[in-house]
């Protein structure tokens, strides 16, 4: 008998450790193995409510593979857990004026762009910076400094914000 999985921490579903950094080849084998398990099309023949349950539970499966798959959403979740909300609509704001600059010059940078190879280079370095603040959120994980996780947390929100920024705008400069 299928049964609800609403409410089930993330990182037990799909049987990997809480972390800053996951292997992204277990997680999606884990993902597949679930869905293989819970896919609607396995229970069409069952009753109505164990019909429900799998499409409720297939979905939050897929939600869950979404939330794990990608840096920004998986340390959101992870903070969450300990009941942090740096991240929240109301939160998540630079309160450090030298970086606020420097993400406002990096934008500026940006939208101003022309050539292919200077976005690339703005990616390059964006990319470096996006790969460190990982590793400072691993150190402060490991360590159990949940403020300084919140704070490169908030750096990591800019930063990805400004990768997908590049990304629309390498669509335009081509």
């Amino acid at each position: 008998t299928i049964q609800p999985m609403a409410g089930w921490p993330l990182f037990e579903l799909f049987d990997t450790e809480p972390a800053v950094r996951l292997d992204l080849g277990e997680l999606e084998r884990a993902f597949k193995n679930l869905q293989r398990k819970l896919h609607p099309d396995l229970f069409h023949q069952r009753s109505e409510e164990e019909q429900e349950l799998s499409a409720a539970n297939s979905a939050l499966v897929n939600a869950g593979y979404q939330t794990l798959r990608h840096p920004l959403e998986r340390v959101k979740y992870l903070l969450s857990l300990h009941g942090i909300e740096v991240l929240a609509e109301t939160a998540g704001t630079i309160s450090d004026p030298t970086l606020l600059m420097e993400v406002m010059e990096i934008r500026d940078e940006i939208s101003t762009c022309t050539s292919g190879a200077a976005l690339r280079k703005l990616a390059d370095a964006n990319a470096a910076r996006l790969e460190a603040l990982m590793e400072a959120l691993e150190r402060h994980y490991g360590a159990g400094d949940y403020g300084a996780i919140g704070d490169s947390a908030i750096e990591l929100q800019y930063f990805s914000k400004i990768e997908e920024e590049i990304s629309l705008r390498a669509d335009v400069v081509g």
